[in-house]
């Protein structure tokens, strides 16, 4: 039922669009033909452009003419994905500003008011006008515009197609083109090994003053040095090193006796250690050997546990405001704080002797560092004497062997010179022409086949876009759905009209009219009256009609 229904949509919308096409046939037709009318006559407009096209060959190499000379720069290249970027940048170049400037130049295009347009300006331009807008105008940006750059598949072919408004000048551009590329090409190589033999000339220089520098350091080492005169300062040398490294080696010796002696270790503890108790608050309890045996110290801290226990004996007996009690207070702190500084003194003294034992001590092992660093130097100056003897006898084979390194390599790039200057001589290239642009016959631009089949397509589209436009503008009434939608009545069913056409052509009683469902029972006009008449009485189920208005 779902799929009948669909259909049934589809059948009736078709119905509908038909119906309108064959309503506005005509009005659709109208506009059909004004827009056909309108494209041929904007084509008839135009100003005729014509294309020519020059095909030019892109070579993976240029051809080699001096097989055992090394080009300095190769056009081109073998290996695939370098060919494909490779002639991708030449497409470029093909469109490139550089290259349409150098046609520009040639063609003096710059000053062609044929290739600028203004020769058929309307009204015509005055002469002054035309070189205030030839001024004006970027000629080369006009002429890359109509440049066209196509490479055919799998070919290394190129096809370079220029357009312009004479057929005539389209063929000189495209072949101006391909023939500047041509030129351009050959002269890049040119100025590369211009720059490269300018390159090797000056390096050519360098090295033959190289050469001729390393030549004279060899001359002068031999004139300077005598080799035989070298053995007796060798022996000198050797004694010399076995004196100092027997003596440095007991130097280190002393040296390590003296870092590893127990009695600056002892000093160091027992320095540390007072250093430590000078930084006591109270020295009543302190039991330094130093303090243990001073006599004032035994008495003063004799004299203090008394005062002490005095204190203790007082405090029993009166308040601390006490006379007595300020009396006993007194004389402590005064034995107490000198008991503070008599063993303050004795501890400073004897940190002061421990310190200077200490120094001792320390300089003799600085003494022993500094004679055992005063051997090391004098060994060290010993055996640089050897290295340098050593070096006197290595030092002319490197010199030997750097001028014959400058010689080598001056040759090597005399040779390279030599070739550059050679391969500077031929001109190869891997672009060729393989074919100049002929003369093109037709223009590309308008295109009357073209424009037709357009208009036509555009005619019809409008045509029946135009139809159906008109027909939403048209309110009538004309279908049942119109009646429903609109008049919100419902459709009983349609009543033919009765004309000539359906009277029998014989003399009747069809002569009446108003009588014809009763003459003719089974005509076809006949059956849509009781169409109306059964839906008449089943628009009421279950009641039964007494009254019908008619108007």
């Amino acid at each position: 039922m779902e799929e009948r229904r669909q259909l049934s949509e589809i059948t009736d919308t078709l119905r509908t669009f038909i119906g309108v096409l064959e309503k506005r046939k005509w009005f659709a037709i109208a506009v059909l033909i004004a827009t056909i009318g309108v494209s041929l006559l904007l084509a008839s407009k135009q100003s005729p452009v014509y294309k020519a096209t020059a095909t030019i060959i892109i070579e993976k190499r240029s051809p080699t003419v001096l097989s055992r000379v090394q080009e300095v720069i190769e056009l081109g290249t073998s290996d695939y994905w370098s060919m494909k970027e490779y002639m991708q940048t030449q497409l470029e170049i093909l469109k490139s500003r550089r290259l349409a400037k150098r046609v520009v130049d040639k063609l003096t295009l710059a000053l062609d008011e044929r290739f600028l347009g203004l020769d058929g300006a309307n009204p015509p331009l005055s002469e002054a006008e035309k070189r205030r807008r030839m001024a004006k105008m970027d000629a080369v940006a006009v002429l890359m515009g109509r440049i066209e750059v196509e490479a055919r598949m799998d070919s290394q072919l190129v096809l370079v197609s220029v357009e312009a408004p004479d057929p005539h000048m389209a063929q000189d551009l495209a072949n101006a083109l391909v023939t500047e590329y041509r030129q351009e090409n050959l002269e890049y190589k040119k100025r590369v090994v211009s720059d490269a033999i300018s390159e090797l000339r000056d390096m050519l220089l360098r090295l033959k003053q190289e050469k001729e520098e390393a030549e004279a350091k060899v001359l002068e080492f031999e004139r300077r040095h005598a080799m035989g005169s070298l053995e007796s300062r060798k022996r000198s040398v050797e004694e010399k090193l076995r004196t100092y490294d027997e003596r440095y080696l007991q130097a280190g010796i002393d040296r390590s006796d003296l870092e590893s002696s127990p009695l600056r270790d002892q000093l160091d503890l027992q320095i540390v250690a007072l250093e430590a108790l000078l930084g006591e608050k109270d020295f009543s309890r302190v039991a330094h050997p130093i303090l243990v045996e001073s006599t004032t110290i035994s008495l003063l801290k004799q004299k203090l546990v008394d005062l002490e226990t005095k204190v203790r004996e007082l405090t029993g007996r009166y308040g601390p405001k006490h006379p007595m009690m300020k009396a006993a207070y007194s004389q402590r702190k005064l034995v107490r704080n000198t008991l503070q500084r008599e063993a303050l003194m004795l501890l400073e003294a004897e940190l002061i002797k421990l310190r200077k034992a200490h120094t001792e001590e320390s300089d003799k092992l600085v003494k022993s560092i500094q004679m055992e660093d005063e051997l090391r130097k004098m060994l060290e100056r010993a055996k640089e004497e050897e290295t340098e003897l050593v070096k006197l006898e290595l030092d002319y084979g490197p010199l030997k062997k750097g001028k014959e390194e400058v010689e080598k390599h001056y040759e090597s790039v005399k040779e390279r010179y030599s070739e550059t200057s050679l391969s500077a001589q031929v001109e190869t290239n891997n672009v060729r022409i393989q074919d100049l642009a002929p003369l093109p016959d037709l223009p590309i631009r308008p295109n009357r086949k073209l424009s037709l089949l357009i208009g036509v397509f555009l005619g019809l589209l409008l045509g029946v876009g135009a139809a159906f436009f008109v027909e939403s503008l048209d309110s009538t009434l004309k279908t049942r759905e119109d009646l429903e939608v609109i008049m919100g009545v419902d459709f009983l069913g349609l009543l033919p009209a009765i004309g000539e056409m359906d009277r029998p052509d014989v003399a009747g009683p069809h002569e009446q009219p108003e009588l014809f469902v009763h003459h003719f029972p089974k005509s076809s006009i006949t059956e849509h009256f009781r169409t109306v008449k059964t839906n008449l009485f089943f628009s009421r189920p279950g009641e039964r009609l007494r009254h019908v208005l008619i108007t």
